[in-house]
């Protein structure tokens, strides 16, 4: 055993670990427990808990388990009981069991994991040195570190760690940004030969004009919402990654069920809802049954068919979901890096952009300044998103709630960033920024011309949703688009475009379409669901 496994091997906790776990077998399949061989440093310790593990799963845990019990089933195995033997196990094992305190299980347990997760740091190269410096001559600072490393949790030694390598990341981005130079007109012969071979579009949205004003959900671009508190960011963003992902969806006006032709992974990181929240969700979007109706249990045999049809197809679409209440900006750079890497994720909801207590100590712990303002953290995670669309080439569409401003009647200050609540500098880092808003009384008003023209509305569909778009690299802006959107279906029907004086644009309802070269076309079509 190396010097660092040594001085992170807790072996009295360990003691009472084994101990405990003979008078009370029960204490081991707690859900609260998560025992490894990996916790344990000595080879003894490891054959000693693999045995008690192993009798418990092979008797139960109504009787104590004595240390004959352990050496009976260790003979079994010649060269693990000639282990037992030389360390003298009988004895000591016994010697656990009439020293075993119950009341200190979880206690020894909390400390034997965190000794685990610090050798995992140290094996990786991560110096322990600011956290539990056991080489230290500095008793005073060595009693204060284990002070501190008590109060932590797993999570909190984690994020610890993550902490340092964003610092280094933060360091690398600052020397690339800033390293490029060139002059107009270099290299743009390769640039109209690479858009020829691959054309500047991402998956297409529902919204058909969205598509025309902004190519789609394009890789490497931060698209956001911002929307009033319940108004239906998370739906949203849950309706545009069934549009990626969604194997097949019910439609209502024909009463068939239409496959994706090009279904991509996708992924949806959640701060808010949990699974059974979208599971109703998605259930609702892809059998277009209201959820009043799936939330009574009681189904028509029509009903039960398709909500039979909707789980399979459900099953059969990579759309992945993580929840993350409580985050750092490392936790959600890890979540997407991770199923970028291993589920090949390239469209990416994150819902939403706001503080949290973790994120807030985190963020000051790694600048070193306890005086860092909430909208200065908001700001470095949109920065972060941006980093990670561009160096992962992913598209990543997050959202942020809105301030008072945003009920203002003068558009052009209401709806722009201005409105944004935490942090108007995150307008900065975004490719293309829209504000949702439920239609108004005096929007109706203002629209009653178009609503009733046939040729702008032959369906005469009344508008329930505004989307301006108030930022756009990729197009125009300070333009509406008008819709009738269902949120509980997550359905949409865009009817209009007009600017912000609600002047009609022509505009045209734009489809994306992946082909089997895996190269984008366009056309119009306003009839297919994806």
């Amino acid at each position: 055993m190396n010097i660092t496994d040594k001085l992170l091997n807790p072996q009295k906790d360990i003691a009472n670990i084994l101990g405990s776990i003979c008078q009370e077998p029960k204490l081991l399949i707690d859900n609260n427990v998560k025992l490894e061989k990996e916790d344990f440093v000595l080879q003894f310790h490891k054959i000693v808990f693999t045995a008690l593990n192993n009798i418990i799963s092979e008797i139960g845990t109504e009787k104590p388990i004595s240390s004959f019990d352990v050496e009976t089933y260790l003979k079994n195995y010649e060269k693990y009981y000639q282990i037992w033997k030389d360390s003298k196990g009988l004895d000591y094992l016994q010697a656990c069991i009439d020293s075993a305190n119950s009341a200190t299980f979880s206690l020894n347990y909390q400390t034997i994991k965190k000794m685990s997760l610090l050798r995992m740091y140290k094996s990786r190269g991560f110096s322990l040195e600011g956290i539990y410096d056991y080489t230290t001559t500095n008793l005073n600072k060595f009693s204060k570190q284990q002070e501190q490393l008590a109060k932590m949790s797993l999570d909190d030694i984690v994020s610890y760690f993550d902490t340092l390598s964003q610092n280094i990341k933060d360091k690398v981005r600052t020397w690339q940004n800033g390293s490029n130079s060139f002059q107009a007109g270099d290299d743009l012969e390769d640039f109209i030969q690479s858009i020829q071979a691959s054309p500047l579009y991402g998956l297409g949205f529902n919204d058909g004009y969205l598509n025309t004003f902004t190519g789609g959900m394009q890789l490497g671009k931060f698209f956001l919402r911002s929307m009033a508190t319940g108004r239906g960011k998370t739906r949203l963003g849950i309706m545009d990654l069934l549009k990626v992902s969604a194997y097949e969806i019910y439609d209502t006006r024909t009463g068939k069920w239409y496959q994706n032709p090009s279904p991509q992974p996708s992924l949806f990181i959640s701060t808010e809802l949990e699974q059974d929240e979208i599971d109703l969700i998605l259930l609702s979007a892809v059998t277009k049954l209201q959820p009043d109706v799936i939330r009574s249990g009681s189904y028509s045999v029509e009903e039960r068919e398709r909500l039979n049809r909707g789980i399979k197809a459900l099953k059969n679409s990579e759309l992945y979901f993580v929840e993350l209440p409580e985050f750092s900006i490392a936790d959600v750079t890890n979540v997407i890096d991770n199923y970028v890497l291993n589920y090949d994720c390239q469209y990416i909801v994150f819902d939403y952009i706001q503080m949290n207590a973790k994120l807030a100590r985190t963020a000051r712990e790694a600048f070193k300044d306890s005086n860092l303002r909430d909208d200065q953290i908001l700001l470095e995670l949109a920065t972060e998103l941006k980093n990670i669309a561009n160096r992962r080439h992913v598209y990543i569409m997050s959202a942020t709630q809105l301030n008072g401003s945003h009920s203002s009647d003068d558009y052009h200050v209401s709806k722009t960033e201005g409105a944004l609540r935490g942090a108007k500098a995150i307008a900065d880092k975004i490719d293309v920024g829209m504000i949702i808003e439920n239609v108004s009384s005096k929007d109706l008003k203002n629209l009653s011309e178009l609503v009733e023209d046939l040729e702008a509305n032959p369906q005469h569909f009344t508008p329930n949703m505004a989307t301006f778009i108030n930022k756009n690299r990729l197009g125009d802006k300070g333009v509406i688009i008008w819709s009738k959107t269902d949120l509980s279906t997550l359905t949409t029907k865009p009817l209009f475009v007009t600017d912000y004086n609600y002047q009609k644009l022509d505009i045209p309802l734009t489809r994306i379409v992946l082909g089997e070269d895996n190269k984008f076309t366009v056309d119009e079509d306003r009839k297919v669901i994806f």
